[in-house]
């Protein structure tokens, strides 16, 4: 009897225990879902407004953190629920070879931590792409009714809403206003670069017709839309960048051919045999925005185009909006030909898994183009080729070439594919269309042009909600699995979603001391360049050191003991013995920092410089009699001229070492 009320109490326990476990399930997704929606709607307008407080940092660290906070939860949602819902789709697998790629070529690159994690917050690294499509998987598996999918569309049109404002503001009654002591010109923006506003707006251009074309609206709703697509075409006219001219020109085209092909849809019982008139299924909106893009298109091109005497044609409609505004804006970036010359180069040393990721810098001093020195930007190190993707490939070799034409090929003929399939719900064909065209749109602009953080993680984003579109109507399927009761899928899963937290918690800890370590590198920069105080400057430095260690760090700890030295140096009213004693710590301080950044990076050629420059120092304050120094100073510089060779900075500084040697004959070979 007794065993069988307690067999009795456990099974009228057991339902209670699940309820309490669901409900705290329901709790963690619902904090997963909040903190990916919260990253989304801050992500365009985040900024920090402090001149310590790097730009694109802040935004870094708000994106990963979130990303982070949202993986975490979501784990303790499966532990709690013990069952697992993973989309079934062929662009997954592509992700996860994508990333195995970026882990390798890190591995075997000529510096490990800078490919996996950098040296900052660099677009590009193992950790940013590892990141990146962590935030793809979340925005595919969280947002997965219809409901919760539209929530980042309205999260989105928030931020529109604000930055439109903020950028009106500043355009018609000045920088000075909302400039937060931050945004000190026209251009300045919460997005990143000028160009990447124009994308953004572009984003509402395509966002707002679909919404029009495709989905069923109020009559607010519709003014609204309407001058939301009016809004961004004006900003977009504003900021003037061809390229997003000619994406939103092709969108255009594609959807006017998409939305004929479908309005027999729309009309009667939606059987293909309706009957609409072919005048009524061209979408006049969108025939506008094509006509538009291609006024500016013509315009661009016949910019280009030489007169009689040898001059150029001026832009005849944007140059009129930049001069009425009084925008000047110029970016300097490498072409397509120049990124894709490097990758070809850098295929040669390595060609399966390329020099590794993050370090295009590395391979552009290598093989930049010689003609580049006869221009004013031959002393300009770029980190991003012609665009992000372009950059990805050439660092990763031919495995990083394959993983992202698989990953980019897998993604359009899905997305092609299925959204011609016939959906009667208008809210889910529009839901289906616009995040596909969206994200399409983005990862276009991505190949092209060399985003910033902004732009791609809100490509990988919007890819994830299009997967998780797909998944809640059924293209694809989503299999559903649990391991409660299985004591050899517990032994995996359980351990699994433990090792995911830890590694979250720890990553995100490591981005946070690399954040604080760039506050504290700014304000060491600001006291050693605009304040004038060595001792901030030293003190802030060596903070900055405290929290992440890089070559950057210990080059500006020697470049202050060097100030310190050269100011010890101008006293003269010290005797040489206190003098002496006073300037062997600095020196060695100088040489001991500069010797740890080129241990952290053998293959930044700054790192030898500054070495060398320590013993150029002891020549000239020795009169240029010390030959030890001078040999010191030479070998370093060497290096320094082999992972620059095209650097006429590091010629001429040879140049000098040798007059300060007197051997002048060798000092002319240099020049």
């Amino acid at each position: 009897m007794q065993e069988t009320k307690i067999e009795i109490n456990k099974a009228n326990e057991s339902p209670i225990k699940v309820r309490k476990s669901s409900k705290k399930s329901f709790l963690f997704e619902k904090i997963s879902f909040y903190s990916l929606l919260v990253t989304v709607f801050l992500m365009p307008i985040f900024f920090i407004p402090s001149k310590f407080v790097d730009f694109g940092s802040a935004k870094d660290l708000l994106i990963i953190i979130g990303t982070l906070i949202s993986l975490i939860f979501w784990c303790l949602a499966r532990l709690k629920d013990g069952k697992f819902e993973l989309i079934q789709s062929y662009i997954f697998p592509s992700v996860l070879f994508l990333v195995i790629i970026y882990f390798l070529s890190s591995i075997f690159s000529d510096n490990k931590l800078i490919s996996l994690l950098g040296r900052s917050f660099e677009l590009g690294t193992f950790g940013s792409i590892f990141i990146g499509f962590i935030l793809m998987f979340l925005s595919a598996s969280v947002f997965k009714t219809k409901k919760k999918i539209l929530y980042p569309y309205i999260a989105l049109f928030f931020s529109f809403i604000i930055i439109s404002i903020f950028q009106a503001s500043r355009l018609f009654f000045g920088t000075e206003l909302m400039s937060f002591g931050y945004f000190t010109d026209i251009a300045s923006n919460t997005i990143g670069k000028w160009n990447e506003l124009g994308i953004y707006f572009g984003i509402f251009t395509l966002l707002s017709v679909a919404t029009l074309e495709l989905a069923s609206l109020s009559k607010v709703m519709r003014v609204l839309l309407y001058f939301t697509t009016v809004l961004s075409i004006f900003f977009m006219s504003i900021i003037n960048f061809s390229v997003s001219w000619y994406v939103i020109g092709i969108f255009a085209l594609l959807f006017i051919i998409y939305k004929i092909s479908f309005r027999r849809f729309e009309a009667g019982d939606g059987s293909p045999g309706s009957d609409t008139p072919f005048l009524k299924r061209i979408p006049y909106l969108v025939l506008i925005i094509l006509a538009i893009s291609s006024v500016f298109i013509v315009d661009g091109i016949r910019s280009k185009s030489v007169k009689a005497d040898g001059s150029r044609n001026k832009y005849l409609i944007s140059a009129s909006i930049a001069d009425y505004f009084k925008i000047s804006q110029i970016e300097i970036r490498p072409s397509f030909q120049g990124t894709f010359d490097l990758f070809k180069s850098s295929l040669k040393e390595n060609p399966v898994l390329g020099s590794g990721p993050n370090r295009f810098v590395n391979e552009w001093l290598l093989y930049k183009a010689n003609d580049i020195n006869n221009t004013q930007f031959w002393n300009v190190n770029f980190n991003y080729g012609v665009g992000t993707i372009p950059t990805f490939i050439s660092t990763t070799g031919i495995l990083g070439l394959i993983s992202w034409i698989i990953f980019l090929l897998l993604f359009i003929y899905i997305g092609f594919k299925l959204i011609f399939v016939k959906i009667e719900d208008k809210l889910s064909r529009y839901l289906l269309v616009s995040s596909f065209f969206l994200s399409l749109y983005l990862w276009i602009m991505n190949a092209v042009y060399a985003t910033s953080e902004v732009l791609f993680f809100m490509t990988l984003f919007f890819s994830g909600v299009f997967i998780a579109v797909l998944a809640n109507e059924k293209l694809i399927s989503a299999k559903s699995f649990s391991y409660l009761g299985n004591p050899r899928r517990i032994l995996i899963s359980v351990p699994l979603m433990i090792v995911i937290i830890i590694s979250s918690v720890t990553g995100g800890y490591i981005y946070y001391q690399k954040f604080f370590s760039s506050v504290y590198f700014s304000r060491a920069l600001d006291s050693l360049n605009a304040a004038g105080s060595l001792e901030n400057a030293e003190k802030y430095a060596v903070k900055s050191l405290s929290y992440t260690k890089t070559d950057s760090q210990y080059r500006l700890l020697s470049d202050i003991y060097l100030s310190r030295l050269a100011v010890l140096a101008s006293k003269k009213d010290v005797n040489t013995e206190t003098l002496e004693k006073e300037i062997k710590p600095l020196f060695e301080g100088a040489v001991n920092n500069s010797n740890s950044a080129v241990k952290y990076d053998k293959t930044n050629y700054q790192n030898y410089i500054s070495l060398g420059r320590i013993y150029e120092l002891v020549m000239q304050s020795g009169g240029g009699a010390d030959k030890i120094a001078y040999k010191k100073a030479q070998e370093n510089y060497d290096k320094a001229l082999k992972l620059s060779p095209k650097s006429p900075e590091i010629n001429l500084i040879l140049g000098r070492l040798e007059v300060l040697n007197k051997d002048n004959n060798k000092a002319r070979e240099y020049l």
